[in-house]
């Protein structure tokens, strides 16, 4: 049996918690048991149970040093992202096999690399690979693996249950879609984005943004652009999800996203143009845009400019992206087609369960990242981070 470990007590639904949602609902659809350890009120659990999906919920106690005990079988395995790595010794006392699935390759640099003995990181890293116990959602961490340990990992994208809802044929010229959560490496390559329209088009555009939070965003962009923000005709809406998001999403031009909501709009049939992450403004001169499928990476939905492994792809101005959509919308939007074949829940899941089967890495494991005099000093430093600062140093 499979156990989603990703647990949150804000009430927004991200990325992994929508992958989480996919594959307990093919799960659950299936006749497959299915698990998800979680806090009694998270976002993910309200909406798997407003959806009626049957699953087995372990629960997590809000007091952050309780232990996650349950009964288990020698078989059954805790499935992780990135952000759980460090957390699992402090909450898991069971003794349970661990697939740790990456959706974010550089957090395993700009985090743990800061917050453990970097050798201890690279030593846990390294075992994780050959305990088949890391698995990555694209080429990037892929590519690390194999250009620093000369070694192929699984590469499993994300699920994506696909719509009847359609962006269609008749949309408006240069009305524009984000979808994404408020978040800084988000919200900079969005201005970015804004400012390169503003230059292209002078106040000749519309932008709808679709997000978690419309006063954090709103905010945000307003300190990141500046004087021209007000010259912009910019909306924002908030707390949509499944169909109350699709249904919105109609007669756009183009979009713009990146991770699962390029996906989610690729389904949608809108022409998706990719942004990168990054915290740093200075990154984003001359900034090349890149179509969703435009790659010679098997899937590559963004990457981050402040830990870049390589650029495969070519990539071209606004200008440039602009005139590609007038002359071959047609083919821009099909590459989406071809790109979404790959994501089928059923794939996914399958794909997934062969992982699981493989990985003889165990939760015992983890406890390797806090060996040593420096490991100890961590793990004291994270215990008072977990206690006294709160959502970063989660569950």
């Amino acid at each position: 049996m499979i156990y989603f470990l990703h647990p949150s007590k804000d009430s927004s639904i991200g990325g992994i918690e929508s992958i989480i949602y996919e594959m307990v609902k093919y799960a659950s659809n299936s006749n497959v048991d299915i698990g998800v350890i979680d806090y009694i009120n998270s976002p993910l659990v309200k909406r798997l149970l407003c959806s009626k999906i049957e699953f087995k919920h372990v629960v997590i106690k809000s007091d952050l040093f309780d232990s996650i005990e349950f009964e288990h079988d020698d078989n059954d395995v805790v499935v992780i992202f990135n952000n759980s790595v460090k957390i699992l010794p402090f909450r898991v006392k069971i003794d349970i096999k661990v697939l740790v699935w990456d959706v974010y390759y550089p957090y395993w640099f700009s985090g743990y690399n800061k917050i453990f003995n970097k050798c201890n990181a690279n030593r846990f890293f390294s075992f994780m690979i050959e305990k088949d116990g890391l698995l990555t959602m694209d080429e990037h961490l892929l590519e690390y693996t194999e250009e620093k340990f000369n070694f192929s990992i699984p590469v499993i994208p994300p699920p994506l249950s696909q719509t009847q809802f359609k962006n269609g044929n008749d949309f408006q010229s240069r009305k524009i879609c984000y979808i994404g959560r408020c978040e800084k490496w988000k919200n900079v390559p969005l201005s970015n984005f804004i400012i390169d329209c503003y230059s292209k088009f002078g106040s000749n555009f519309v932008l709808d943004i679709f997000t978690d939070d419309m006063d954090c965003m709103k905010d945000d962009l307003e300190d990141l652009i500046g004087a021209n923000f007000p010259k912009c005709t910019i909306h924002f809406y908030s707390g949509l999800l499944g169909a109350s998001l699709f249904e919105k999403v109609k007669g756009y031009d183009f979009g713009l996203a990146m991770g699962m909501s390029a996906l989610t709009l690729a389904d949608l049939e809108v022409p998706i143009l990719l942004i990168d992450s990054t915290y740093d403004k200075k990154k984003l001169s001359d900034y090349k845009y890149r179509w969703l499928g435009e790659s010679d990476r098997k899937f590559d939905v963004g990457t981050s400019l402040d830990r870049p492994i390589n650029s495969r792809y070519v990539g071209g101005s606004l200008d440039l992206k602009i005139e590609e959509l007038a002359l071959s919308r047609a083919e821009i939007v099909e590459m989406n087609s071809v790109l979404l074949m790959r994501f089928s829940p059923g794939s996914v899941f399958k794909e997934l369960l062969i992982c699981a089967d493989s990985t003889v890495l165990y939760s015992r494991d983890f406890a390797k990242l806090y060996t040593g005099l420096r490991g100890a000093f961590n793990y004291v430093l994270l215990s008072l981070k977990r206690r006294f600062v709160g959502s970063a140093y989660h569950w």
